[in-house]
């Protein structure tokens, strides 16, 4: 085949990876007429004469025709294959502003694995981690990417057919930017921009600029989601309570002048919007049985993109319910339909629950012939899981767009992507969640890993919950972790880690990469650490009523120990972090790793302590109560690590 100069770099690069392609000796490459071109993405591959032929609506197909589409050709041992959907794109929202700045390096793997699986749109989310002329503190210590950078980036994925478009912030998800006295005078609370002081609109009229000038794209999205504080703050008390559709209309009409200044299309998030429109006023993000006001509908700006995100419903029937409810007060092309990859605020993937509402959202994407989806992979939290465990929503994604979740399985690409065993391991990590008594799936997105990991071993603000379920359960939590801690033995060298030589950035299709054994031991660690650490309060708190000092004597060993592993999961925690990010942001990661190994020694200073009469060990004295209410004791979830960690003011 012949290519493009565009193609044989991106085809390099990949080979780079050790990502194997077929041999592009014997195949044929060629676009459908666009004038008979239905409005659809097809790639059609047919054998004749003994040669393979390759027929796209688009160049960018290129790739996942020859990752996807020629292997499974070949092993059908057929003379065509053939995939077509109505999206016309597959964009993925790649989160840069809960501490995880990726480095522009790993954005161009991950550019080219979606390359492979089909997406032709890359969404930068950045709130504040980019940088304005004019605006300092505009990511000050946080990573902020440059213009050189977002070029580098940009013009890497210009090379496979893709499209980057900047996602920014313009009224509310900027605390980071806002808790800076330099920005004061924009603020009208700790979150949220001022409406209608000049300032903000001569910052963002900054911020829109920077992102013209970075970005290839006439494409911006503005934000503006749960801005559900704005004129309750400041503009409160400057300027007395103004109606919420009024006052965001007022500011949409502002920003959206300064984008057409810059010669911007916009787009943002729908979902205060879909509730300022709502006339039952239900407190539920997308109500499906919203009335929309038509006087207000009148009111909402031409040519806007509405981007509508669901990343919990399960129900393609109300996903339906809210698609039409929009296409009420936008059309088709001016709607995107976003799911996501339950990666965030969590220290494992939760992969069921990501199944369950994608297969969902694009069945009624199909249903409904939207154009548009997006993928969207945030970070809440601090990025404790890295946007490596994205990758097998990502191919699910692409795989319900174009094979209608058909042909394939999940496992079989992450293993082409990143090496032999790869897909079972990311696969399986969301047994760390979904644990004994929890729903299959787990659709209720409980995240008691994270939980155990960070909670105080004296407080013990969970040990009521883990005390219920061990009661119910057919094993303790601690032998279940146990188990998983043996299941996840890795079997990478120990040195080579310790020694600082591993590259990440390898991929061989027949063997372990070092990126997925890398990963295989901070979960194998984690999976130890909460073996040790599940009961620990409950053990504490028995020994300590008991006053059997031999059992809290014996104690003191295994906490210190506790400790020390914990530490050494920080340490390649860590390694994973600094192949993956910028180092801006793991100091708050490390400071969690560094306060619960601490908090562990002086746990056992403090048994050493009461076994000499100089400590009471008051904590352990409380009966333990529900940290909150449910069906299932362990099935609790959606709790920050500042609100699950400790009991005391922060």
């Amino acid at each position: 085949m012949k290519l493009t100069k565009s193609q044989a770099r991106s085809l390099a690069y990949i080979n780079q990876l050790g990502i194997r392609l077929p041999d592009l000796s014997a195949v044929e490459v060629a676009l459908f007429p666009q004038e008979t071109a239905p409005a659809e993405q097809r790639i059609l591959i047919t054998v004749e004469k003994g040669q393979f032929i390759i027929r796209l609506s688009a160049e960018f197909l290129l790739y996942r025709a020859l990752f996807i589409g020629l292997p499974r050709l070949s092993q059908s041992r057929a003379d065509r294959y053939e995939e077509r959907t109505s999206i016309m794109e597959t964009s993925f929202s790649l989160d840069a502003s809960r501490n995880g700045v990726m480095r522009p390096a790993v954005v161009k793997e991950f550019i080219a694995r979606l390359a492979l699986l089909g997406y032709n749109t890359l969404y930068l989310y950045t709130e504040d981690t980019y940088q304005v002329p004019g605006l300092p503190y505009m990511g000050y210590l946080r990573g902020a990417y440059t213009a050189e950078e977002i070029k580098e980036i940009t013009g890497f994925a210009a090379d496979f057919g893709m499209e980057v478009v900047p996602a920014i912030q313009t009224l509310a998800h900027l605390t980071q930017f806002l808790k800076w006295p330099a920005s004061e005078a924009l603020k009208d609370d700790a979150n949220t921009m001022l409406i209608g002081e000049n300032a903000t609109y001569e910052a963002i009229d900054r911020m829109l600029a920077a992102c013209k000038d970075m970005y290839q794209t006439n494409r911006i999205h503005l934000g503006m989601d749960e801005a559900y504080q704005a004129g309750l703050g400041r503009y409160l008390a400057l300027h007395g309570y103004k109606d919420r559709v009024s006052l965001m209309l007022e500011h949409m009409k502002r920003v959206l002048e300064l984008a057409a200044k810059h010669q911007l299309k916009a787009e943002i998030w729908s979902d205060f919007i879909y509730k300022l429109l709502d006339k039952t006023k239900a407190d539920r993000y997308y109500n499906p049985l919203a009335q929309m006001d038509p006087q207000e509908m009148s009111r909402l700006p031409q040519g806007l993109t509405y981007v509508h995100w669901d990343y919990g419903s399960e129900s393609v029937a109300e996903y339906e319910q809210v698609i039409q409810k929009h296409l009420v007060f936008c059309d088709r092309e001016h709607y995107v339909l976003a799911s996501g990859t339950h990666i965030w605020n969590r220290i494992a993937p939760n992969h069921g629950k990501t199944q369950r509402i994608i297969a969902a959202a694009l069945a009624a994407a199909r249903k409904q012939q939207i154009k548009k989806v997006m993928l969207t992979t945030w970070g809440d939290d601090g990025q404790e899981t890295e946007h490596w465990h994205a990758f097998p929503g990502a191919v699910a994604f692409a795989e319900g767009v174009y094979a209608n979740q058909k042909s394939g399985t999940v496992e079989t690409i992450l293993d082409k992507l990143f090496g032999a065993g790869a897909g079972q391991l990311l696969t399986e990590l969301n047994a760390f969640d979904e644990v004994d008594r929890v729903a299959a799936g787990n659709p209720n997105m409980t995240n008691i890993s994270k939980l155990l990991l960070w909670q105080d071993p004296l407080t013990g603000i969970y040990d009521w919950h883990v005390a219920a379920h061990n009661e119910q359960a057919p094993q303790p939590l601690g032998v279940y972790y146990r188990k998983l801690a043996e299941k996840l033995t890795a079997a990478n060298d120990q040195n080579s880690i310790k020694k600082g030589q591993v590259s990440i950035h390898e991929t061989s299709t027949s063997q372990p990469s070092p990126l997925m054994e890398l990963i295989r031991q901070r979960y194998q660690l984690l999976a130890e650490v909460l073996a040790d650490k599940a009961e620990l309060g409950l053990r504490l708190r028995a020994a300590r009523l008991a006053e059997d000092q031999n059992q809290l004597h014996q104690m003191i060993t295994a906490l210190t120990n506790l400790a020390e592993k914990v530490e050494r999961l920080c340490f390649v925690h860590e390694k994973i972090w600094s192949a993956t990010y910028k180092t801006f942001g793991w100091e708050e990661l490390e400071h969690r790793y560094a306060g619960t190994a601490h908090r562990l020694k002086t746990t056992a200073r403090r048994l050493s302590d009461y076994l000499a009469g100089s400590d009471e060990l008051a904590e352990l004295l409380e009966k333990r109560l529900p940290f909150c209410e449910g069906d299932n004791p362990i099935e609790i979830s959606g709790f920050s690590y500042r609100q699950g960690s400790v009991t005391g003011y922060n």
